[in-house]
């Protein structure tokens, strides 16, 4: 026998195989990828945050203006005005 007899089953038996897979249709690649998913959550959650957001400003405005004290004129003359600012150097001219 020669060696072409011997091979002569093993490639029909392949030849076979490339027609089945010839006759089957290719998939696109649309196909083949997985369409991506929507996440329809993060609307929600950026309007949440932005509410809380607005609830919480107006709270802590509305805190600030009731905290307010009221002073005297003459007190906030003497405490917060330019002749009672004092130089952190200050002590350190008064040595010499």
């Amino acid at each position: 026998m020669h060696q072409q007899d011997h091979d002569q089953p093993i490639e029909e038996f392949f030849a076979a195989w490339r027609e089945a897979d010839t006759a089957l249709p290719t998939p696109t690649m649309e196909e083949l990828s997985p369409k991506p998913k929507r996440n329809r959550a993060w609307p929600w959650a950026a309007a949440a945050t932005v509410v809380l957001g607005l609830a919480f400003g107006t709270w802590w405005y509305t805190q600030g203006e009731s905290a307010e004290v009221e002073l005297a004129e003459e007190e906030v003359l003497d405490t917060h005005g330019i002749m009672a600012w004092e130089s952190p150097t200050d002590p350190l001219l008064e040595d010499f």
